[in-house]
């Protein structure tokens, strides 16, 4: 199951909003929802996540209601997501040979941002629990296929570590490219956060749904921020899913395909999507930044405030005055002579000197 577009009558900060998860009529594998806070990222994954576990009940009415999900089989009607009726196409009636069964439920997982994490060792532990005594797998078996799929996640966003074994204590360890052994509660905060956010989807039998992801970012390095997103894509193609994320990171979003990413961004007191005026793959993160999260500026804003006065001041030509001069000298006591913006700005002060001298 996917969603193509959702239309949002009024859903607190989401008024009369509208937006496509399809590009050129095929849905996206993964939808990249960027913006500043208040911008309702969060939101349209709580609609859905609520309008889904409504459970809709009834096919083939109120059309007449305004909000809506379109998904493949059906349109989902509705003051939603209070109360929300089926309208299913002719080809899923004609599928499904007039029956109607669909869980909506169980096709939908959200991992929220608030939300504490299991822990790294109890999702290893459990999960080899599970292929042991529940899947009736060999010992020996169980480990060879944790390490394999664990490995894959961890290799696939650089992380230079691999799963070792699990001892009788049930204590797990690692080893590097040294082939020290190193236990998981020794591991950095950030590869923890790789095995608990990732990890769970890579093994899960969730299949043919929905996952909605709220800041996967957090607590990561921004190398790995780069990379999570690549195992998303396979978890989102291996199993046929679609996964729509929220992020504040500039590096998920220069890490996607442009016709991934949806910006959206608050006019007035409404929330639209807006087509990105510049390309976001590839592009620096100072850029993405400014242009996609709107940020006022790239520093803390008292030195910010202090640069654009000492730019002021040289484009008045007022680079020999006493103001000019100590400011250029607090900022590089501040921030370094070799700064890109006192550079520049030195190479603009010799410049104005040899049109100075070649004008007199």
């Amino acid at each position: 199951m996917k969603i193509k577009s959702i239309f949002v009558e009024n859903f607190k900060v989401l008024k009369s909003f509208k937006i496509d998860f399809t590009n050129n009529a095929v849905i996206n594998p993964i939808t990249i929802l960027a913006g500043i806070n208040g911008s309702g990222k969060t939101t349209l994954l709580e609609f859905i996540y609520e309008t889904f576990k409504k459970e809709p009940a009834i096919p083939n009415v109120s059309k007449n209601k305004k909000s809506y999900i379109e998904i493949e089989e059906a349109k989902l009607f509705g003051d939603a997501p209070d109360e929300l009726y089926f309208h299913l196409t002719s080809e899923f009636l004609k599928n499904q040979k007039n029956k109607f069964a669909f869980n909506l439920s169980e096709k939908i997982h959200y991992y929220k941002a608030s939300e504490e994490n299991v822990s790294a060792k109890k999702i290893i532990t459990d999960y080899i629990d599970e292929l042991i005594y529940e899947k009736d797998i060999k010992s020996s078996e169980a480990y060879d296929k944790i390490r394999k799929s664990l490995n894959e996640t961890l290799s696939a966003i650089n992380l230079q570590v691999e799963f070792s074994k699990l001892d009788k204590d049930k204590e797990i360890y690692f080893k590097n490219q040294q082939s020290d052994e190193i236990k998981l509660s020794d591991l950095s905060g950030g590869e923890k956060e790789i095995i608990t956010k990732v990890f769970p989807l890579f093994i899960s039998p969730i299949k043919d749904s929905i996952i909605l992801i709220d800041e996967p970012e957090s607590s990561l390095h921004p190398n790995w921020q780069n990379e999570i997103i690549g195992l998303y894509k396979i978890i989102a193609q291996k199993n046929n899913n679609q996964i729509i994320i929220a992020t504040h990171s500039p590096h998920i979003v220069s890490a996607v395909e442009n016709k991934y990413v949806k910006v959206l961004v608050k006019e007035n007191d409404a929330i639209k999507v807006i087509d990105i005026s510049s390309k976001s793959f590839g592009r620096k993160v100072d850029e993405i930044l400014l242009d996609i999260f709107k940020v006022k500026g790239l520093r803390t804003p008292i030195i910010e405030t202090k640069l654009t006065k000492l730019k002021d001041l040289l484009f008045q030509n007022q680079m020999h005055t006493e103001d000019f001069n100590n400011l250029l000298n607090e900022l590089e006591n501040s921030i370094g002579k070799f700064d890109s913006d006192l550079a520049m700005i030195r190479l603009e002060i010799l410049k104005r000197k040899k049109e100075n001298e070649a004008n007199k």
